[in-house]
């Protein structure tokens, strides 16, 4: 039997205090199982599994939704595994994995439901949105299809999908009406960034909400065209017999409302994890360093390595219940006031 250590427990009860004082838990440990099971070999697509069953489900009580960090391949439930990534919301591309998938259909016709293969798992790896007309039905399908598969589906989080926890902060009613100087260039950028004071007037644009939101897609978040391209898709969506009907406002409102209740952006975060175990492989978006490996980031600041054998199943749930944490925390308090 693997065995877990005292580690996940720790950082359960330091997530704790982030939930402190919240209306109902964010994030609770509906069920934790350890089964012993024997090792045996399971074929998928490019890899053999010799495997412990090791199920553990994390329910996010906001969104109602039931999230496995580990597959559960031992018990035969997956067969075959298909891996998708970096999609950015190019529909025709995606369109074109469903059509050449073993893994996937749809349910009727092109654009509709997606449904799973019988003994068939799906992994997403992220970097669902930014580049293609295709960030509000990819994201709805893939979210649609995680609810209906919980334990065969993992929607993973790419630096495309958590960036998008700024529009709850920075296009926040309270965020808009700072003055145009008090809002710094983004500090990740270094020497290459430029103030929104600086940017704005230098693009000829006045200071307004559209622009505010042109500027951090442009500058700051490596979407140029996110902004057109929404306004195409939008234009698509309610068939539009010129582009022109989708005003400016109406574009800046899609961002707005994607992480807004039900919104796209948040529903995406909501049901994705920063990892997923599928037999003896560990899929996450980008790469695990062996100094990244086994540490688990807590609200104090502070790391713990989980020392143990056998452990990366401690450290999956470890950095999968932080990333709901902290969805949760920019949920309730997205104003930098708060």
């Amino acid at each position: 039997m693997i065995r877990r250590g005292r580690s996940i427990q720790q950082a359960s009860q330091i997530l704790a205090a982030v939930r402190t004082g919240a209306s109902h838990s964010v994030v609770a440990i509906a069920a934790r199982q350890e089964t012993s099971a024997s090792r045996r070999r399971t074929h998928t697509t490019s890899f053999e599994n010799t495997t412990t069953q090791n199920t553990s489900l994390l329910k996010l009580n906001k969104a109602r939704s039931q999230i496995h960090s580990v597959l559960p391949v031992a018990d035969a439930k997956i067969e075959v595994v298909g891996q998708w990534t970096d999609i950015e919301g190019n529909f025709d591309y995606f369109c074109n994995l469903v059509n050449r998938s073993r893994v996937v259909n749809w349910s009727d016709g092109v654009g509709s439901a997606l449904e799973l293969l019988p003994g068939a798992g799906l992994i997403f790896g992220g970097d669902c949105f930014d580049k293609g007309a295709g960030d509000i039905r990819i994201s709805s399908l893939l979210v649609d299809l995680k609810q209906r598969h919980p334990d065969r589906v993992a929607l993973l989080l790419g630096n495309r999908d958590v960036n998008k926890m700024r529009f709850a902060s920075e296009l926040h009613p309270s965020d808009l009406a700072r003055p145009l100087t008090d809002l710094p260039a983004p500090y990740y950028m270094g020497e290459h960034g430029r103030e929104p004071s600086e940017y704005l007037p230098a693009m000829g644009w006045d200071d307004t909400s559209v622009n505010r939101l042109r500027y951090m897609l442009r500058h700051t978040m490596g979407s140029p065209d996110a902004f057109e391209l929404r306004r195409l898709e939008l234009a698509l969506l309610h068939a539009c017999t010129d582009i022109r009907d989708v005003s400016d406002t109406m574009v800046l409102d899609s961002f707005v409302c994607a992480v807004q209740e039900d919104g796209i952006y948040r529903r995406y975060l909501e049901h994705a994890q920063v990892a997923a175990v599928v037999g003896n492989t560990l899929f996450v978006h980008g790469a695990v360093s062996p100094k990244s490996l086994g540490f688990v980031p807590c609200p104090a600041r502070t790391r713990h390595k989980l020392n143990a054998e056998h452990e990366i199943y401690a450290h999956v749930d470890g950095v999968c219940v932080y990333a709901y944490a902290c969805v949760r925390v920019c949920v309730r308090a997205p104003s930098v006031a708060q």
